[in-house]
């Protein structure tokens, strides 16, 4: 995966002298493209890679997830307390292993710094060893994270001097030490690390651009490689290479992480019985990693319940029996949830809809359930 993140993106390395050759030591950075750590680790010695942690999702194949395991990658449910993961960090740093974490808990949506997950920086400060900050140029704009398609560029690794933390120092002060430096707003990079060129990068813009930013009249819809338009036809929008959207109807430009925000302001849809409503496929987790197949089915959201329904399978999934809901890769809306032998239900938005969308509402009508917030109060490195 990094000869491959070589070929994409060409990243090159500035501040070579502050980058770690070897641990133990942590390294974090904002985060947009699903690949930052393949980019990072095109600077380390071939046999001594970063170790790190990624969702479970990646681990639900034997091959992919024996590969990362082999490495020192874990796997995790990012919000949901798993004492056992910082067991094994502090092994690997015993065995004076880098490890990559990003405090943000997730690729970035539209580019832009979201909160931080304070728990993870608890495990920064608690283990006594130096804090490698890394500016990624280039990340958003290289392959966003609602895209389908990555867009060839020139990343540019920016290493910061080191960290290092007393051990009694407060999470707050950590991370008003640690966040700036790497806080870029991605939506504005510099020129010089933009892509001129991609492929199709219109495809999956629906995923961010879920409702029309100027009049509500529905679902952006990529009309071919390149463009897109709303339903009401008004507007025909140019998804350009660096991800801003040109308005061929009067020539307007804007970054979609202005347009997003535009929609994350509108009134929320529909009524508290029902918000949306949309087709998606359904599985359903007891064990990790067995997925089980329900089939296409139907959901609605409401202010506090999901109902999916579709052929035999009926359920209401209360938000009182939610433990969280978070959003893997850029379609997958899975609820964690306390409810005895059923760990976890995913709805994939793969058709119509869009996982952000949902995952924006719930936010709304239930503040903590995803989130900064459900991993703060789920979360510590003491599995408290």
């Amino acid at each position: 995966m990094t000869p491959l993140a070589r070929v994409l993106w060409k990243p090159k390395l500035i501040g070579q002298e502050n980058f770690p050759r070897k641990g133990p030591c942590f390294i974090y950075g904002n985060h947009s493209n699903r690949w930052d750590p393949f980019m990072i680790n095109c600077f380390t010695p071939l046999l001594r890679p970063t170790a790190g942690v990624m969702t479970r999702e990646f681990f639900r194949s034997k091959l992919v997830g024996g590969l990362f395991t082999g490495v020192g990658i874990l796997p995790t449910s990012k919000r949901l307390a798993e004492p056992y993961l910082i067991r094994h960090i502090l092994r690997l740093l015993k065995d004076e292993r880098a490890i990559v974490i990003f405090p943000e808990g997730g690729a970035r949506w539209d580019g832009r710094p979201m909160e931080w997950i304070p728990s993870t920086v608890k495990l920064f400060v608690r283990s006594g060893v130096p804090i490698h900050p890394i500016r990624i140029h280039g990340s958003y704009a290289s392959f966003p994270r609602w895209a389908d398609h990555p867009r060839p560029s020139n990343v540019v690794i920016e290493a910061l001097p080191p960290i290092t933390f007393e051990r009694g120092e407060s999470v707050e002060s950590a991370i008003a030490r640690l966040r700036p430096l790497t806080d870029i707003d991605e939506s504005l990079t510099e020129e010089r690390y933009l892509p001129s060129r991609a492929y199709k990068p219109a495809a999956g813009v629906q995923r961010i651009l879920y409702r029309d930013p100027w009049d509500d009249s529905g679902q952006i819809v990529p009309v071919n490689g390149q463009n897109a338009a709303p339903p009401s036809g008004r507007n025909r929008l140019q998804i350009m290479p660096d991800a801003t959207i040109r308005n061929d109807s009067d020539g307007s430009q804007f970054h979609i992480a202005d347009l997003y925000a535009r929609i994350r302001a509108m009134p929320l849809p529909g009524t508290a019985s029902h918000r949306i409503e949309n087709t998606v496929s359904v599985h359903t987790e007891t064990e990790f990693p067995l997925l089980s197949e329900v089939g296409t089915c139907k959901a609605v959201l409401a202010d506090d319940h999901v109902e999916v329904s579709g052929g035999t399978f009926q359920r209401v999934i209360d938000f009182d029996d939610v433990i969280y809901c978070d959003i893997e890769r850029n379609f997958k809306l899975q609820f964690y949830l306390r409810t005895p032998g059923e760990r976890m239900i995913q709805l994939a938005f793969d058709g119509e809809g869009s996982a952000l969308q949902w995952k924006d509402a719930i936010e709304r009508v239930r503040p903590g359930l995803v989130g900064i917030a459900a991993a703060d109060t789920r979360s510590s490195p003491d599995g408290e």
